[in-house]
Protein backbone atom coordinates (compact mmCIF):
# COMPACT_ATOMS: atom_id res chain seq x y z
CA UNK A 1 0.00 0.00 0.00
CA UNK A 2 2.93 2.50 1.29
CA UNK A 3 4.69 1.69 -2.37
CA UNK A 4 1.74 2.93 -4.49
CA UNK A 5 1.25 6.37 -2.50
CA UNK A 6 4.58 6.83 -2.80
CA UNK A 7 4.35 6.43 -6.50
CA UNK A 8 1.50 9.33 -6.40
CA UNK A 9 4.61 11.65 -5.39
CA UNK A 10 6.47 11.30 -8.37
CA UNK A 11 7.79 14.39 -10.64
CA UNK A 12 5.76 13.15 -13.35
CA UNK A 13 2.24 11.79 -11.75
CA UNK A 14 2.63 15.22 -9.52
CA UNK A 15 3.00 17.21 -12.68
CA UNK A 16 -0.38 15.55 -14.03
CA UNK A 17 -2.35 15.73 -11.01
CA UNK A 18 -1.55 19.19 -10.93
CA UNK A 19 -2.59 19.67 -14.54
CA UNK A 20 -5.58 17.63 -14.41
CA UNK A 21 -6.57 19.77 -11.49
CA UNK A 22 -6.01 23.06 -12.91
CA UNK A 23 -8.07 21.91 -16.18
CA UNK A 24 -11.00 20.55 -13.27
CA UNK A 25 -11.07 24.11 -12.32
CA UNK A 26 -10.60 25.85 -15.50
CA UNK A 27 -13.10 24.14 -17.22
CA UNK A 28 -15.81 22.67 -14.74
CA UNK A 29 -16.40 25.38 -12.37
CA UNK A 30 -16.38 29.59 -11.74
CA UNK A 31 -12.66 29.42 -10.16
CA UNK A 32 -10.98 29.68 -13.42
CA UNK A 33 -8.39 31.61 -11.75
CA UNK A 34 -7.09 29.26 -9.64
CA UNK A 35 -7.38 26.74 -12.65
CA UNK A 36 -4.87 29.19 -14.56
CA UNK A 37 -2.32 29.50 -11.42
CA UNK A 38 -2.25 25.79 -11.04
CA UNK A 39 -1.68 25.52 -14.89
CA UNK A 40 1.54 27.83 -14.34
CA UNK A 41 2.45 26.21 -11.32
CA UNK A 42 2.52 22.41 -13.34
CA UNK A 43 4.74 24.48 -15.84
CA UNK A 44 6.88 25.95 -13.77
CA UNK A 45 7.67 22.51 -11.89
CA UNK A 46 7.96 20.67 -15.38
CA UNK A 47 10.99 23.35 -16.16
CA UNK A 48 12.27 22.89 -12.35
CA UNK A 49 11.87 19.19 -11.91
CA UNK A 50 13.44 19.06 -15.79
CA UNK A 51 16.34 21.16 -15.09
CA UNK A 52 20.02 19.68 -14.74
CA UNK A 53 20.95 21.81 -11.54
CA UNK A 54 17.97 20.43 -9.67
CA UNK A 55 18.49 17.03 -11.25
CA UNK A 56 22.13 16.92 -10.52
CA UNK A 57 21.84 18.50 -7.02
CA UNK A 58 19.16 15.44 -6.09
CA UNK A 59 21.60 13.00 -7.70
CA UNK A 60 24.93 14.37 -6.15
CA UNK A 61 23.51 13.61 -2.96
CA UNK A 62 23.24 9.95 -3.43
CA UNK A 63 25.79 9.41 -6.26
CA UNK A 64 28.40 10.47 -4.59
CA UNK A 65 27.91 9.42 -0.93
CA UNK A 66 30.09 6.87 -1.97
CA UNK A 67 33.48 6.92 -3.96
CA UNK A 68 34.00 4.34 -6.78
CA UNK A 69 36.32 1.91 -5.94
CA UNK A 70 39.63 2.28 -7.96
CA UNK A 71 41.77 -1.19 -7.46
CA UNK A 72 45.35 0.20 -7.61
CA UNK A 73 48.05 0.29 -4.77
CA UNK A 74 45.59 2.02 -2.32
CA UNK A 75 42.92 -0.34 -2.16
CA UNK A 76 44.85 -3.68 -2.71
CA UNK A 77 45.28 -4.10 0.83
CA UNK A 78 41.45 -5.15 0.75
CA UNK A 79 42.70 -8.29 -1.64
CA UNK A 80 43.28 -10.19 1.35
CA UNK A 81 40.34 -9.02 3.74
CA UNK A 82 37.17 -9.97 0.74
CA UNK A 83 36.46 -13.41 -0.67
CA UNK A 84 33.34 -12.28 -2.06
CA UNK A 85 31.90 -9.54 -4.54
CA UNK A 86 28.34 -9.24 -4.41
CA UNK A 87 26.28 -7.57 -7.12
CA UNK A 88 23.01 -6.68 -6.70
CA UNK A 89 20.01 -7.37 -9.35
CA UNK A 90 18.57 -4.67 -11.29
CA UNK A 91 15.63 -4.80 -14.25
CA UNK A 92 15.57 -6.52 -16.87
CA UNK A 93 14.22 -6.77 -20.33
CA UNK A 94 11.69 -10.12 -20.18
CA UNK A 95 11.06 -10.56 -23.78
CA UNK A 96 12.44 -13.99 -24.36
CA UNK A 97 13.14 -13.50 -27.89
CA UNK A 98 15.54 -11.33 -27.32
CA UNK A 99 19.51 -12.38 -26.40
CA UNK A 100 21.12 -12.17 -22.99
CA UNK A 101 23.06 -9.22 -24.33
CA UNK A 102 19.57 -6.89 -25.37
CA UNK A 103 17.96 -8.38 -22.18
CA UNK A 104 20.38 -7.06 -19.52
CA UNK A 105 19.14 -3.43 -18.83
CA UNK A 106 21.85 -0.42 -19.02
CA UNK A 107 22.10 -0.67 -14.75
CA UNK A 108 22.07 -4.17 -14.87
CA UNK A 109 24.84 -3.82 -17.25
CA UNK A 110 26.99 -1.47 -15.47
CA UNK A 111 26.98 -3.32 -11.98
CA UNK A 112 27.52 -6.60 -13.93
CA UNK A 113 30.60 -5.22 -15.83
CA UNK A 114 32.00 -3.59 -12.17
CA UNK A 115 31.69 -6.94 -10.77
CA UNK A 116 33.49 -8.40 -13.70
CA UNK A 117 35.84 -6.18 -13.44
CA UNK A 118 36.36 -6.46 -9.68
CA UNK A 119 36.47 -10.30 -10.07
CA UNK A 120 39.84 -9.85 -12.74
CA UNK A 121 41.72 -6.97 -10.69
CA UNK A 122 41.54 -9.13 -7.08
CA UNK A 123 41.63 -12.91 -7.89
CA UNK A 124 40.49 -16.06 -6.30
CA UNK A 125 37.51 -13.94 -5.41
CA UNK A 126 33.53 -15.29 -6.13
CA UNK A 127 31.02 -13.48 -7.50
CA UNK A 128 27.70 -13.45 -6.35
CA UNK A 129 25.17 -12.32 -8.36
CA UNK A 130 21.52 -11.66 -6.13
CA UNK A 131 17.70 -10.76 -7.62
CA UNK A 132 14.70 -12.85 -8.59
CA UNK A 133 12.76 -11.70 -11.77
CA UNK A 134 9.11 -12.85 -12.81
CA UNK A 135 9.94 -15.18 -15.23
CA UNK A 136 12.17 -18.41 -16.44
CA UNK A 137 15.21 -16.63 -16.07
CA UNK A 138 15.44 -14.51 -13.16
CA UNK A 139 18.09 -11.57 -12.66
CA UNK A 140 21.06 -13.23 -10.90
CA UNK A 141 20.21 -16.15 -13.49
CA UNK A 142 20.77 -13.95 -16.47
CA UNK A 143 23.45 -12.18 -15.31
CA UNK A 144 25.67 -14.79 -14.05
CA UNK A 145 25.17 -16.24 -17.77
CA UNK A 146 26.27 -13.00 -18.98
CA UNK A 147 29.31 -12.91 -16.69
CA UNK A 148 30.18 -16.31 -17.83
CA UNK A 149 30.52 -15.08 -21.99
CA UNK A 150 32.98 -12.18 -20.23
CA UNK A 151 35.37 -14.56 -18.65
CA UNK A 152 33.84 -15.66 -15.38
CA UNK A 153 34.75 -18.82 -14.49
CA UNK A 154 31.16 -20.92 -13.46
CA UNK A 155 33.15 -22.17 -10.55
CA UNK A 156 33.11 -18.79 -9.07
CA UNK A 157 29.86 -17.82 -9.54
CA UNK A 158 27.04 -18.24 -6.55
CA UNK A 159 23.61 -17.33 -7.16
CA UNK A 160 21.03 -15.97 -4.88
CA UNK A 161 17.52 -15.76 -6.51
CA UNK A 162 14.79 -16.04 -3.68
CA UNK A 163 15.01 -11.48 -3.24
CA UNK A 164 12.67 -9.55 -4.83
CA UNK A 165 13.86 -6.19 -3.45
CA UNK A 166 17.01 -5.09 -1.63
CA UNK A 167 15.77 -5.74 2.19
CA UNK A 168 15.26 -9.36 0.75
CA UNK A 169 18.63 -9.48 -0.49
CA UNK A 170 20.72 -8.39 2.59
CA UNK A 171 18.57 -11.05 4.42
CA UNK A 172 19.71 -13.80 2.34
CA UNK A 173 22.99 -13.02 1.33
CA UNK A 174 23.43 -13.02 5.35
CA UNK A 175 23.09 -16.41 5.55
CA UNK A 176 25.95 -16.57 2.94
CA UNK A 177 28.30 -14.05 4.26
CA UNK A 178 27.24 -13.69 7.52
CA UNK A 179 29.84 -10.84 8.80
CA UNK A 180 32.61 -11.05 6.39
CA UNK A 181 33.52 -8.33 4.98
CA UNK A 182 32.61 -8.01 0.97
CA UNK A 183 32.62 -5.90 -2.12
CA UNK A 184 29.07 -4.48 -2.59
CA UNK A 185 28.37 -3.58 -6.43
CA UNK A 186 25.13 -1.25 -7.16
CA UNK A 187 24.25 1.82 -8.62
CA UNK A 188 25.92 4.51 -7.39
CA UNK A 189 22.39 6.50 -6.53
CA UNK A 190 21.19 3.04 -4.98
CA UNK A 191 24.02 3.20 -2.95
CA UNK A 192 23.23 4.49 0.02
CA UNK A 193 19.78 2.84 0.24
CA UNK A 194 22.32 -0.52 -0.05
CA UNK A 195 24.76 0.34 2.41
CA UNK A 196 22.34 1.35 5.13
CA UNK A 197 19.93 -1.64 4.80
CA UNK A 198 23.21 -4.44 4.54
CA UNK A 199 24.96 -2.10 7.75
CA UNK A 200 21.32 -2.74 9.88
CA UNK A 201 22.01 -5.99 9.47
CA UNK A 202 24.97 -5.96 11.21
CA UNK A 203 27.17 -6.77 7.99
CA UNK A 204 30.37 -5.36 6.57
CA UNK A 205 29.89 -4.33 3.35
CA UNK A 206 32.62 -2.14 1.15
CA UNK A 207 30.87 -0.05 -1.01
CA UNK A 208 31.84 0.16 -4.86
CA UNK A 209 29.17 2.45 -6.86
CA UNK A 210 28.45 2.50 -10.24
CA UNK A 211 25.97 3.40 -12.99
CA UNK A 212 26.31 7.10 -12.17
CA UNK A 213 23.94 9.18 -14.21
CA UNK A 214 25.43 12.34 -13.11
CA UNK A 215 28.01 13.88 -16.12
CA UNK A 216 26.38 10.88 -18.63
CA UNK A 217 26.11 12.39 -21.85
CA UNK A 218 23.30 10.66 -24.00
CA UNK A 219 22.27 13.92 -26.67
CA UNK A 220 19.19 15.78 -26.46
CA UNK A 221 16.90 14.55 -25.07
CA UNK A 222 13.79 16.88 -23.65
CA UNK A 223 12.99 15.01 -20.81
CA UNK A 224 16.18 13.20 -19.84
CA UNK A 225 16.44 15.17 -16.37
CA UNK A 226 12.81 15.11 -15.41
CA UNK A 227 13.95 10.72 -16.08
CA UNK A 228 17.03 11.54 -13.87
CA UNK A 229 14.91 13.71 -11.60
CA UNK A 230 12.79 10.51 -10.96
CA UNK A 231 15.46 8.09 -10.08
CA UNK A 232 16.33 10.07 -7.71
CA UNK A 233 12.96 11.00 -5.79
CA UNK A 234 12.67 6.75 -6.24
CA UNK A 235 15.61 6.68 -3.76
CA UNK A 236 14.85 9.38 -2.22
CA UNK A 237 11.30 7.68 -1.24
CA UNK A 238 13.28 3.99 -0.70
CA UNK A 239 15.34 5.92 1.99
CA UNK A 240 12.18 6.72 3.55
CA UNK A 241 9.96 3.61 3.23
CA UNK A 242 13.43 1.30 4.74
CA UNK A 243 13.31 3.78 7.70
CA UNK A 244 9.80 3.20 8.20
CA UNK A 245 9.95 0.06 8.00
CA UNK A 246 13.13 -0.24 10.33
CA UNK A 247 15.63 -1.60 7.50
CA UNK A 248 17.96 1.25 8.00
Amino acid sequence: MLKYLIFLFFPTQILIEIFLLGLIFLWFTKKQRLGEILIAVGFFLFVFFNSAPFSNFLLGRLEYKYSPLITDSDSSFLADEIDYIVVLGATLNYNEELSTKIRISPAALARLVEGVRLYKNFPEKKLIFSGKGRYEMNEAEMMSKMAVELGVEKKDIIIESESSNTYEEAVFLKEILGKDKFFLVTSARHMPRAMAIFKKMEMDPVAAPTDYLIGEIRGYDFYEYLARTSEAFYEYFGLIKEKLLEHI
